[in-house]
């Protein structure tokens, strides 16, 4: 049944085009990056938690000055 969802999740991200996945649930965030591999969509798509995107936004600001 996982597989199932999976499968539909993986047909909207695909459908919006997205280059980023975000969850705050570690289990979805799994989930999403099996379902970009299997997709073979790992050079166009990624899938992060949140804090980590925020980690790496903070971290960017300070790069650039902000």
């Amino acid at each position: 049944m996982s597989m199932q969802i999976l499968d539909s999740k993986m047909k909207t991200a695909k459908a919006t085009e997205a280059t980023t996945i975000v969850t705050v649930n570690q289990g979805c965030l799994l989930q999403m990056k099996l379902g970009i591999e299997r997709e073979g969509l790992s050079d166009r798509i990624r899938a992060v938690h949140i804090v980590d995107l925020l980690l790496e936004a903070a971290q960017n600001s300070k790069v650039n000055g902000i």
